[in-house]
């Protein structure tokens, strides 16, 4: 089981979701994740590029450098370590929400009709 959080979801999870299907930047990552969750969540500069750091440092990322005319855009790449990374967070939410509903859903034994 990886790390133990007292949120439902990490934006480790989501971003290496992202990136699992394509190569991001910053800026991209958080209209994504925006967009994709109906602005239900929307990340700040400051709470995603320590994120980012922290998959860099961890070896789940890796990023490289397009220039844009004359500005560089750096860009995130899921590597093969994050992808087993991302299977763990995935296994964990999946099951942080059926733990959830059973919770939610479950009926009252005590209940009598």
């Amino acid at each position: 089981m990886s790390k133990k959080s007292n949120l439902l979801f990490t934006l480790d999870l989501l971003i290496l979701s992202i990136l699992k299907e394509k190569d991001c930047y910053g800026y991209e990552l958080i209209k994504i994740i925006s967009q994709e969750t109906q602005e239900l969540i929307i990340p700040k500069m400051g709470t995603l590029y320590p994120v980012l750091y922290n998959l860099l440092e961890n070896n789940y990322i890796s990023s490289y450098e397009i220039y844009i005319k004359t500005k560089p855009r750096i860009y995130y790449h899921i590597e093969e370590k994050g992808y087993k990374y991302l299977d763990l967070l995935i296994q964990d939410f999946d099951n942080m929400i059926n733990t959830l509903t059973h919770l939610i859903h479950k009926e009252n034994k005590n209940e009598q009709d």
